[in-house]
């Protein structure tokens, strides 16, 4: 499994804003057009622009999150976690015989996948996507920018064989 880390102050705030231009454009665009049959044209060139705005504000939210990326990638399998930079090489890697107390969220993460998730993020922020374990003394969290749900899961998996390992237990992945 291997997925882009990201910077969480600058990552979840674009996400945020991203949802909002979303539902804002998709308001205000149909609202433009349902009026202009009526011929009220000067309620449609204000819902029309309300929608460029957005769509504009969206663009360029798209990018801040994309500069939310730090150019890092976290892959993790059975043998451990290894974080690379973009041309592949291993800035570093920490054997699962040494991550321990290892946490990701349980939930979903992936707030396009209702229209409820998508509230929620609105109204509540991002949650955040992270994987958290102690390494030695240190205590550390890695947030990362999921690609689908069928990544969490297997991101679960890896965590949970990672906290089965001295209990003979085994999980598929």
């Amino acid at each position: 499994m291997k997925v882009k880390l990201v910077d969480p102050d600058i990552y979840y705030p674009a996400r945020r804003s991203m949802v909002f231009s979303f539902w804002v454009f998709n308001a205000a665009f149909p609202i433009g057009i349902g009026t202009s049959m009526s011929g009220f044209s000067s309620i449609v060139m204000l819902f029309l622009g309300l929608g460029l705005a957005f769509a504009i504000y969206a663009f360029l939210n798209f990018r801040r999150r994309r500069s939310a990326h730090s150019g890092l990638f976290l892959e993790m399998n059975r043998e451990g976690l290894r974080i690379c930079d973009d041309t592949g090489a291993v800035v570093e890697f920490i054997p699962a015989s040494e991550i321990y107390e290892p946490y990701v969220p349980e939930k979903d993460q992936m707030p396009h996948n209702s229209i409820k998730a998508e509230w929620k993020e609105l109204m509540h922020g991002a949650r955040p996507n992270f994987v958290s374990f102690k390494h030695g003394e240190q205590k550390r969290e890695l947030h990362f920018e999921p690609d689908s749900s069928y990544m969490m899961r297997q991101l679960e998996k890896v965590v949970n064989r990672w906290e089965n390992r001295g209990q003979n237990k085994s999980v598929r992945v």
